[in-house]
């Protein structure tokens, strides 16, 4: 058998079930955001030079940098009618009401702050002549970078005004290139028929968790990506052949970073302090070549980096009492990041046991996370070069701040970043932020790592990985 019909995909990655959650307003999780970055459009897009383009809108007037008009495209929902500029307003209006996890549109958006219900109707969300009018209260640097993110997702009028949206929601009507199958019990992905973002390559059908042994089928479970449009890549049936594969680390690589559970023991900063420069000048990964360890939060040249921050910073000794066990909580995909002996060589740099637990289930995470009952939270996530908003704001807007920024020190210098707009005063603001970070220690880097997951073949291109965000190493380029 071969691997695509020319109509349908099978892929061998992690499903949703009907019931799950697959809300944009709730994002966590990368395969919700394979799903929904297939299931729905947005304003703004990225074009194949990595540069801000139209998506649904066809034209972006912009006034004083504060205003912007857009004009929309013909584009349609799966069930055949035209995505219209109240579909846009409404959509935004769900943004504001349930927020989002990496914007906050009730701090920019002219007016949000009254928004109470659909019904109200506020400035900076306007219909003029089929136009949609999106006014801020002053100018935000990555209004592009936010407005193309899930989080704001045009969402068909059935689904808009619903409290909590599922997997079985979107089987009922979507916005973007594919809607919600089924086939027997797995959750596919079915072509929206209707939509002018589809191509003539585009699979007809995606089938998702397919036959772990399946010889038939895509493990993209070995590609560690959280953007791929199906719609897209004429090419992907090419992307599972298993010859020719390579390990690649690229610049633009993964942090892993501890979260310390500051509404507990690490409340104090003392305590804080103490594990940070125990990790930075005790751990150590000499036998694994995939890991650099860090004491910063970017790469050497990138914007954030700190050239003149070094180990000596963190040589002062602290009289503090820490846990008699340190607990990690973290999702199972951890795994396959984590070194087999981290638990072993962290407990050696702290002078005190570890213990881990891997949670199976990624809701029951979502839940368990924000308790008291562990010391550190252990994740991941991409850094970028550029843009501060996608390397910061996608971690700190994405968590409680009582547990995550307690003493929002962060924050705050993140909405001065984002409402910025003098270079010479972002520098400032940037290096600001990155002091802070490291002064109030409640989230301590670990190591760089280079996906071991991510791979190289004859028809997968990531020779120009190396970008000015990162959210576009995200994103799967296959060769021509």
């Amino acid at each position: 058998m071969t691997v695509h019909d020319s109509k349908k995909i099978n892929v061998r990655l992690d499903s949703r079930s009907i019931d799950d959650f697959l809300d944009p307003t709730k994002l966590k999780w990368t395969l919700e955001y394979i799903y929904l970055d297939n299931l729905t459009t947005r304003l703004v897009g990225y074009d194949k030079a990595g540069k801000y383009v139209g998506r649904l809108a066809s034209n972006i007037e912009v006034i004083d940098k504060k205003t912007f008009i857009f004009e929309l495209s013909e584009q349609f929902f799966s069930d055949g009618n035209r995505i219209n500029c109240v579909d846009v307003k409404e959509s935004f209006k769900r943004a504001i009401l349930k927020g989002v996890p990496h914007a906050k549109p009730k701090e920019f958006i002219k007016g949000a702050d009254k928004l109470t219900s659909f019904e109200d109707e506020i400035e900076g969300l306007r219909c003029e002549e089929g136009k949609f009018v999106l006014s801020l209260v002053k100018p935000v640097k990555e209004i592009y970078y936010f407005l193309q993110l899930t989080d704001f997702a045009i969402y068909p009028p059935e689904l808009v005004k619903k409290d909590i949206l599922y997997v079985k929601d979107w089987e009922v009507n979507s916005s973007g290139a594919y809607k919600i199958g089924l086939d027997g019990e797995n959750v596919t992905l079915e072509l929206n028929s209707f939509s002018k973002e589809i191509t003539p390559f585009s699979p007809s059908q995606i089938n998702f968790n397919y036959k772990k042994d399946s010889k038939d089928s895509l493990d993209l479970s070995k590609f560690d990506f959280g953007k791929l449009k199906y719609a897209e890549y004429k090419n992907i049936i090419n992307v599972g052949v298993d010859k020719n594969v390579f390990l690649y680390g690229n610049q633009t690589a993964g942090i892993l970073f501890l979260s310390l559970n500051s509404m507990g023991v690490f409340r104090e900063h003392s305590v804080r302090k103490k594990i940070r420069n125990l990790i930075h000048t005790n751990l150590r990964f000499s036998d694994n070549e995939l890991l650099t360890k860090t004491y910063q939060y970017f790469l050497p040249g990138a914007r954030g980096y700190i050239k003149d921050l070094s180990l000596d910073d963190f040589s002062e000794k602290i009289d503090a009492k820490l846990p008699e066990v340190f607990k990690i909580y973290t999702v199972r995909g951890m795994k396959s990041y984590l070194p087999n002996n981290f638990k072993e060589i962290l407990g050696e740099a702290l002078g005190i046991p570890v213990e881990i637990e891997f949670e199976e289930n990624y809701k029951n995470f979502s839940v368990n996370s924000h308790k008291k009952n562990y010391d550190a939270i252990v994740m991941s996530a991409s850094m970028s070069y550029k843009v501060l908003a996608e390397a910061l704001n996608m971690i700190y807007n994405a968590e409680p701040r009582e547990a995550f920024d307690p003493t929002k020190n962060i924050n705050k210098l993140l909405e001065e970043y984002s409402y910025s707009m003098s270079e010479d005063k972002d520098e400032e603001i940037i290096r600001k932020i990155l002091e802070q970070m490291t002064e109030d220690a409640e989230i301590i880097p670990l190591f760089y790592q280079p996906s071991a997951d991510f791979y190289n073949t004859d028809k997968l291109d990531v020779s120009d990985l190396y970008l000015t965000e990162s959210m576009q190493f995200w994103k799967l380029k296959l060769k021509e």
